[in-house]
């Protein structure tokens, strides 16, 4: 909670990218580990509540970090075409941050100090071994039910659909690894990794993509250079495509059904 105070007061003052992304990270830690709790003590946590202060400020931040993201893809070109549509992300993210920066000065800080109390009172009489075995648990059905949507026909969503999953075990495989050392997970994490980053560069290009798609409509007119622009990205994704399909073909089959027998 101290880091989640941290980025939530640098957040407040400046809208950076760094600031941003780390407000976002401590968030999804936070909600991490609620729900890990929420697991080992039965559902008698009510994260509900927690999550419901937090959800505002996370979505207001992911906006602002979408145009971020496109505007640092494009950084490097400095071709006049891409002129409009830069200005064009650029009044967008003064929008989002402003929302953004509003939403930091109005959380309830109050009642989710109060939802902390409740939280530290809940969680001790928690059996130490229960986050540990529940974060195993967790990580072994997030990793069957990727390995079954890996099964299914492509499309985008699906892929959005793993890649949030995934973000997910990662988030939960930091805090087993921290409570629990196991040389077993440790593997896991690694082997992963690679997939963790295949999937973020394709979701920051198909951002890019959505977003240069959505500019040509709203502008009434196409830009030719900027339609080359989203099938070259296209065919980059494609190719990451491919890339994370075959890591999910080799990393996957022992989570099938209940999860690795091994990684325990």
């Amino acid at each position: 909670m101290d880091l989640f105070y941290r980025c939530l007061a640098k957040t407040s003052v400046s809208q950076t990218v760094e600031n941003v992304h780390r407000l976002r990270v401590a968030i999804k830690g936070i909600r991490s580990l609620l729900v890990l709790m929420d697991k080992a003590c039965a559902g008698a946590l009510q994260k509900r509540d927690h999550l419901k202060i937090y959800a505002p400020l996370f979505r207001k931040a992911g906006q602002v970090r979408d145009i971020q993201i496109s505007l640092g893809l494009l950084k490097s070109k400095k071709t006049a075409y891409l002129v409009p549509y830069k200005k064009y992300l650029g009044r967008i993210l003064k929008v989002k941050t402003r929302h953004l920066h509003a939403e930091t000065l109005v959380i309830d800080l109050k009642q989710l100090d109060k939802l902390n109390h409740e939280l530290v009172n809940k969680i001790q009489n928690i059996h130490p071994g229960s986050i540990p075995q529940s974060a195993a648990s967790l990580i072994q059905r997030l990793l069957g039910r990727v390995y079954s949507l890996s099964q299914k026909p492509r499309d985008v969503k699906t892929l959005h659909d793993i890649r949030i999953i995934l973000k997910t075990v990662q988030e939960s495989l930091e805090i087993l690894l921290r409570i629990k050392p196991s040389q077993d997970w440790k593997a896991v994490d690694r082997k992963l990794k690679p997939m963790y980053d295949a999937l973020g560069k394709w979701h920051d290009e198909a951002l890019l993509i959505k977003s240069i798609k959505a500019y040509q409509h709203s502008s009434g007119s196409v830009n030719g250079h900027l339609t080359r622009l989203a099938s070259r990205l296209e065919k980059e994704n494609k190719t990451r495509e491919d890339k994370i399909y075959a890591l999910l073909r080799k990393l996957l089959p022992p989570f099938r059904q209940k999860g690795s027998r091994k990684a325990r």
